[in-house]
């Protein structure tokens, strides 16, 4: 067999991989790190890999050592020595019954078609993006993202990262880590609709093990008081990862998202909104989400000139709690209170007050975060009849030749909005739709608020059809929300 030893560059973690060939027949020859087969009637390949990596809830930063568990070339050693005892169909037998378990659950059937079932997979999806109708591609489609979802998240384990589990190098694009900016949550967004609760609760753990350097990040960043010690808030940006790593980074269109906690939060919610696990709830999720609440309890404040305009709340007129600074996630300017963060600070109190509710919260709580959330007025409607993404926006406009955004601050003249996004890949399309959050994954824009509906279409429709892999799916779930399935299945195919 092969082993590959080595550690990384940047912060030492150890990894082996074992390679080890079973054979019926011939013989396998071990020259210069080379396996040569020959004469065999049958070869089963066993490989075993893992880390040095501990994941760990409560790390002790001072401690280089405080992610560092496991011995892998003693874990790998033992892994493949009981895989060769049990041979491969006892393996296979095992495997299949485990993953089955899951992917059985559900079964998708479209129009009963099984065309083109003995077709290679290549010839079928060229055939579709010419426009040839093929459902049972699409019903392997949909399984497929569960398959890779059962195979990359498993309890105990790491979540899905940005390429899952898999990368073809020891780093990758993003450092392969975990994007809280929608990448993230994407991954979990079919995770509780398509029956695979426990495959979810790898993410409610990640959140868990984040909230201690999330409370320094709470803290040192935010100016949280008693964040580390008292465990008032904590809160985690767009790049992190498994080592800690909640603070902002890079650029600040992107790595600055202090409601990265709280869009994660949506997800935890979801996990109790499907199982109706109370003690799951009470003991493990809502901690985690009051703990994100309270950060915002501390960290909004009040506008002197954002003023609330909703006439069926009680503050209208008065001065708005705004996220401060502000983005609308990767685009545009540093801003007060941008339709993003007070979307998703409305979505984090709005779930936060009724799990408060089932697992017995103080009343007085309750009715704080049910003022502060009537005050966050997240939903403004621009001249054009969309959706604002910033309150000082004012209109959806083509002066340019193509859609770009404009506004206007104060006394001061009308602008476009710098840095908006508008020209990325298609002139006049725009594939960022952060001001939408509120639509979909979130519950603020529905069909009971027709106001509200009517201007998320108007600004989908503003956005237009080209879009990134990412953004594409984002764009789907957002029409199927509006209740256009037509419009998510075009874009689909």
């Amino acid at each position: 067999g092969l082993v590959f030893r080595a550690r990384l560059d940047n912060n030492s973690m150890e990894y082996v991989v074992r390679m080890r060939v079973l054979t019926q027949g011939g013989t396998v020859t071990n020259t210069h790190d080379q396996l040569l087969i020959e004469g065999a009637d049958e070869v089963v390949f066993l490989i075993t890999a893992d880390t040095d990596y501990l994941i760990n809830f409560n790390p002790d930063f001072t401690n280089p050592k405080t992610y560092v568990g496991v011995n892998p070339e003693e874990t790998t050693a033992y892994w493949i020595n009981e895989a060769e005892k049990q041979g491969y169909e006892a393996l296979y037998q095992a495997h299949y019954a485990d993953y089955t378990a899951l992917f059985n659950r559900v079964k998708l059937n479209l129009t009963n078609s099984s065309d083109f079932r003995d077709m290679p997979i290549t010839q079928r999806l060229s055939r579709y993006r010419e426009g040839q109708k093929d459902f049972y591609l699409e019903q392997l489609y949909y399984q497929f993202g569960r398959y890779l979802l059962i195979a990359s998240s498993r309890p105990g384990n790491l979540p899905a990262n940005l390429q899952g589990i898999w990368h073809n190098n020891v780093d990758g694009p993003w450092r392969v880590d975990y994007h809280n900016n929608i990448n993230l949550q994407m991954n979990y967004w079919p995770v509780y609709s398509t029956n695979l609760a426990e495959c979810g609760t790898t993410f409610v753990d990640y959140m868990d093990k984040l909230r201690e350097p999330g409370r320094l990040t709470a803290e040192r960043v935010h100016g949280i008081k008693g964040a580390v010690d008292n465990h008032t808030g904590f809160t985690v940006h767009t790049e992190n990862n498994p080592f800690g790593m909640t603070a902002p980074t890079n650029a600040q269109e992107y790595g600055w998202n202090p409601t990265g906690a709280a869009w994660a939060v949506q997800n935890l919610w979801w996990h109790y909104e499907f199982t109706q696990d109370e003690a799951y709830l009470k003991n493990t999720i809502y901690p985690i989400m009051k703990e994100a609440a309270q950060f915002w309890d501390s960290y909004l404040w009040t506008s002197e000139y954002q003023k609330i305009n909703d006439e069926t709340s009680p503050y209208h007129g008065e001065n708005r709690l705004v996220a401060a600074p502000s983005f609308s996630e990767e685009q545009g300017p540093t801003a007060i209170g941008t339709t993003y963060d007070q979307s998703l600070i409305w979505e984090l109190y709005n779930e936060c007050i009724q799990a408060g509710k089932i697992v017995g919260e103080d009343e007085a709580v309750l009715q704080s975060w049910e003022e502060k959330m009537q005050k966050l007025d997240p939903i403004e409607i621009n001249a054009t009849n969309g959706i604002k993404e910033w309150y000082e926006e004012t209109r959806v406009g083509q002066e340019t030749g193509h859609n770009k955004s404009y506004a206007k601050a104060g006394d001061l003249a009308e602008i476009a909005v710098p840095n908006s996004g508008w020209n990325i890949g298609h002139n006049g399309e725009q594939r960022h739709a952060s001001h939408l959050v509120g639509l979909f994954p979130g519950t603020l824009i529905n069909k009971e608020n027709p106001t509200y509906m009517n201007a998320a279409i108007q600004s989908l429709t503003e956005r237009g059809e080209y879009s990134t892999g990412w953004s594409k799916a984002n764009k789907i779930n957002l029409w199927a929300r509006a209740e256009n399935g037509e419009k998510a299945y075009k874009l689909l195919n």
